[in-house]
């Protein structure tokens, strides 16, 4: 994460966030009626998915090449 110069802690944050945000959308799908569970995965995956953009970006303008 230095050479993305990205803080640790907002690193863990976001991450913690992530999780917290999969344990309610996982008792929202729970609570919610039949027609309005197959968008309860969007609560998860659409930002994850901007973070990842965020983070291949960020990687990208750092030239840091292959992550293999």
């Amino acid at each position: 994460m230095r050479a993305l110069r990205m803080a640790m802690l907002a690193v863990t944050l976001a991450h913690w966030g992530f999780a917290i945000l999969g344990g309610v959308a996982g008792l929202a799908f729970t609570e919610l009626p039949s027609p309005a569970k197959p968008f309860v995965p969007l609560l998860v995956v659409v930002p994850q998915l901007a973070w990842t953009l965020f983070v291949v970006r960020r990687a990208r303008m750092a030239r840091l090449g292959a992550w293999g």
